[in-house]
């Protein structure tokens, strides 16, 4: 699944802000169109740049079917790529398909964590 989408992450240093857009890269109907985004703060804590997931979408007809999952995956990836010593955490309000997709990424990877209320990944060993 991963494959049939394509991400472009856009920071905003100004604003503190961040923005990811998924766009299917298959024969779908969707393809080349937007098909879901992810959206933040950036954070300074010392030398380590803190991504804060606000809030998401995802087409109606692409929900539950793994989609937000791997949108989490490809934008912590990238946002790992271009900053090593980032961390990427959830909001600590989230809604029951963003809890979900947290949920999943726990199960999954054991450099995911839950800490309170929100989720993190400090590292990018496994993911």
């Amino acid at each position: 699944m991963e494959n049939f989408l394509d991400v472009d992450l856009f920071v905003d240093t100004e604003r503190f802000t961040w923005e990811a857009r998924f766009r299917d890269i298959t024969q779908s109907a969707f393809v080349g169109e937007l098909t879901g985004s992810l959206q933040g703060k950036i954070k300074k804590t010392g030398e380590v740049k803190v991504f804060a997931i606000h809030s998401s979408t995802i087409e109606e007809m692409l929900r539950g079917k793994g989609y937000g999952v791997k949108m989490y995956e490809m934008i912590i990836r990238k946002i790992f790529k271009v900053w090593p010593n980032a961390e990427v955490h959830s909001s600590s309000q989230l809604n029951k398909q963003s809890k979900g997709v947290w949920e999943s990424l726990l199960r999954k990877y054991d450099n995911v964590k839950k800490i309170g209320r929100h989720y993190e990944v400090r590292t990018l060993t496994v993911l």
